[in-house]
């Protein structure tokens, strides 16, 4: 049987590897046009 506590660990770790994972592989769209943003990601 699964005990409680190790499943809120690995729960926080797929978490902080999410975060880190989208913070690196997503470019920053603040203050740019739509224009800029879709020129950039089609190449």
């Amino acid at each position: 049987m699964i005990q409680i506590h190790p499943t809120f660990w690995l729960y926080a770790v797929i978490c902080v590897f999410g975060f880190f994972f989208i913070k690196i592989k997503l470019p920053e769209t603040k203050g740019r046009r739509l224009e800029e943003i879709e020129r950039k990601l089609t190449g």
